[in-house]
């Protein structure tokens, strides 16, 4: 049997505004939604703020509830809209720079600025042509913790990443300090060549923007529980589908991807067994291998607008 949320989602004919936030862990969910209802030409507005999800009832509350006073106005009023109904349905709060952009469409028309995870920790934009993979030992008994990000509990949101970054279980990949300001808006993904010693193994991913003052702040992350039945002495292009973010790295910034074999307690840590989470009763540990070489790229892939 299909979900309330699908069968809602094909029989909505009315109106429908649809409120969100960045580091909220129901982002996906809410993106989903407006897709959907768009493309039944459902007429459904999406605004997103810079919040985490128990953010919304405070530092959100202002300017969500003047936006849907506006809407309920427009919809309901019968003296007229607030708005004219031909204004753009989306609006999104664009982190970085600190302003509001009013869209067409989400995501919006974009092209690709790709960069290549490098040896020694770069990250840039030509490919390697060679160069030592890069390693980190991911351990159940010490899992990667969760810092920050998309969470329900009030620790959520963007974080200051040093204590992560120092981990012996992360790998940091960085730009040199980026020229000209650069806008990434809609879903980053990124590619590892990846081998692992443990069949069983998790890739997570994290896009960082670090400032001026070299405190490395949290965009967008995902994770991905890698195929069990792919070969260990194969190397393995691994993608990891990032959130959607709308975000203005600024001149002089540095881009940085974060790469772990975990992040507990959001994803409940693989124990390394191929047992059902939180049910074995031994913890394996896994080296990670992410490859730098010609046949073996590992890539970000930002989207970045194309007009």
């Amino acid at each position: 049997m299909r979900s309330t949320e699908v069968r809602a989602l094909e029989r909505a004919n009315v109106p429908v505004r649809l409120t969100a936030c960045w580091q909220d862990l129901f982002l996906d969910q809410t993106l989903h939604q407006y897709e959907s209802l768009r493309t039944r030409g459902v007429d459904v507005s999406l605004s997103v703020g810079p919040w985490a999800h128990n953010e919304l009832g405070q530092k959100g509350m202002g300017r969500l509830l003047r936006g849907n006073l506006e809407w309920l106005e427009t919809h309901l009023a019968e003296e007229g809209p607030a708005r004219p109904r031909s204004a753009p349905p989306v609006e999104v709060y664009v982190t970085g720079q600190g302003v509001c952009r009013q869209l067409a469409d989400w995501p919006p028309a974009a092209a690709e600025t790709v960069r290549h995870l490098r040896s020694g920790g770069r990250l840039a934009a030509d490919e390697p042509s060679g160069g030592a993979p890069s390693t980190f030992v991911y351990d159940p008994a010490h899992p990667t913790p969760t810092l920050g990000g998309p969470l329900l509990t009030p620790d959520a949101g963007v974080k200051d990443n040093a204590s992560l970054e120092s981990r012996p279980d992360v790998l940091t990949f960085t730009t040199e300090p980026l020229s000209a300001p650069l806008e990434i808006m809609g879903t980053p993904v990124v590619e590892v060549a990846h081998t692992r010693s443990n069949p069983h193994a998790d890739v997570f991913v994290r896009l960082c923007d670090v400032g001026l003052k070299g405190v490395s702040r949290n965009v967008a992350e995902g994770l991905i529980r890698v195929d069990p039945t792919s070969p260990l002495d194969q190397v393995q292009t691994v993608r990891v589908r990032l959130d959607a973010c709308a975000h203005e790295v600024k001149a002089g910034h540095r881009i940085r991807l974060l790469i772990a074999g975990g992040c507990h307690p959001r994803y409940a840590r693989n124990e390394g067994t191929g047992e059902p989470p939180g049910t074995g009763s031994e913890l394996r540990p896994c080296t990670h291998t992410v490859h730098h070489d010609t046949g073996a790229v590992s890539r970000v892939i930002l989207p970045t607008p194309s007009g």
